[in-house]
């Protein structure tokens, strides 16, 4: 398969996605990277190491590129409060040029 894959641009990786919802994400993926980190480190401090840790040490790096994604978004989201002109329809919480399921 050759050219671009179809969905929304690159640049906007949490398109539609309310500022609600990514802050309860960035709560839970902080959360979670804490509890695996805590479970990896008991497991080091025992001498055990297997496959497996090294899957979730993985895991750990990808998680925290998701998570730094998730601030970043939350960083660039329009004030609290920002509201539009009566009448207008209410714009997504962010990148306006993102086409959303319900409008393909």
């Amino acid at each position: 398969m050759t050219g671009p894959l179809p969905g929304p641009p690159a640049s906007c990786p949490f398109c539609g996605t309310s500022l609600e919802s990514l802050r309860m994400w960035e709560r839970w993926l902080t959360r979670k990277l804490a509890r695996e980190r805590a479970y990896l480190d008991r497991r080091a401090r025992r001498g055990i190491h297997t496959p497996t840790d090294e899957v979730l040490e993985d895991d750990q790096r990808q998680q925290e590129a998701l998570l730094q994604a998730i601030r970043q978004a939350l960083a660039c989201a329009p004030p609290a409060g920002a509201s539009s002109p009566a009448g207008e329809r209410q714009q997504p919480p962010l990148h306006p040029s993102c086409s959303y399921p319900e409008e393909a």
